[in-house]
């Protein structure tokens, strides 16, 4: 059977101070070198995860931005994204207007991630800064955005959240983040999402099953499009309402505990 196991990072198979331990990465190493595929599926995009996953031997493509982007770790490019139409972004930038909420928009330009924020203050070495999304959308037409996203109370990002699921064509996750207790809601394309991404490289990869690993709310998505669906012990009770099996926390190396013991022929 050509299985396919792929994880979330955050709250999954990093632990709590957001590290890949030496063990886990030991037994996924130890797993690819034999040929089982794994890979990831996260939020982050490539400038974070793939410096915090270095110690990972992928043989799959990975995950970022909630299914935005399929990356290849090793020609360190693009496999696929997908993009917010010009009228969409009118739209969303509209709503972040009304709402009075600032944020972060993104766009590939030259093959490279180009990063935009709305928040005085920020930091300026990743991000560029613009009074409004509507300044931002102006400065760059032949590149369309990919992602909006916003991190802030729930109570502040409820109202856009709610009108933002009207657009059509439109799809988003909203949860809690990880480490600090705020809410991310984060804005893509319908066509983009865990579940397509996972859809995507089943077929291109002609995986018969697909075991897949996660903790938060934008799982959900993950899960649908899985056939086994597994969240560690310290995952939101929504998530593991969902899965089939819950095994050990994210500090205990539950991932890596659970395939080492499923691939226990294999060491």
């Amino acid at each position: 059977m050509n299985e396919l196991f792929i994880s979330d990072l955050d709250g999954t198979l990093f632990n709590s101070d957001a590290k890949l331990t030496d063990f886990t990465a030991e037994v996924i190493n130890s797993l690819t070198e034999r040929g089982i595929s794994f890979t990831y599926a996260t939020a982050r995009s490539e400038r974070s995860a793939i410096d915090m996953t270095s110690k990972l031997k992928l043989n799959m493509p990975c995950v970022l931005m909630n299914g935005v982007i399929i990356y290849d770790t090793e020609k360190k490019a693009y496999e696929k994204a997908e993009y917010i139409s010009e009228e969409l972004s009118a739209e969303i930038a509209s709503l972040y207007e009304k709402h009075n909420v600032k944020g972060h928009l993104y766009r590939i330009s030259g093959g490279n991630l180009k990063s935009y924020t709305t928040i005085e203050n920020d930091d300026m070495l990743v991000y560029e800064y613009h009074k409004s999304f509507y300044d931002i959308l102006g400065i760059d037409k032949e590149n369309l955005p990919i992602y909006f996203t916003a991190n802030d109370a729930y109570e502040i990002l409820l109202p856009l959240k709610n009108d933002v699921s009207e657009i059509e064509g439109t799809d988003f996750t909203f949860y809690e983040d990880t480490y600090t207790g705020k809410w991310y809601l984060e804005i893509f394309s319908d066509k983009a999402s865990k579940a397509n991404a996972v859809k995507y490289l089943r077929e291109k990869y002609k995986f018969d099953k697909v075991t897949a690993f996660g903790d938060n709310l934008n799982d959900l998505s993950l899960f649908r499009e899985a056939d086994v669906k597994i969240a560690v012990a310290n995952a939101k009770q929504e998530l593991k309402n969902s899965a089939d099996l819950v095994i050990g926390s994210n500090d205990d190396d539950g991932v890596a505990k659970w395939l080492k013991k499923y691939m226990k022929g294999l060491f």
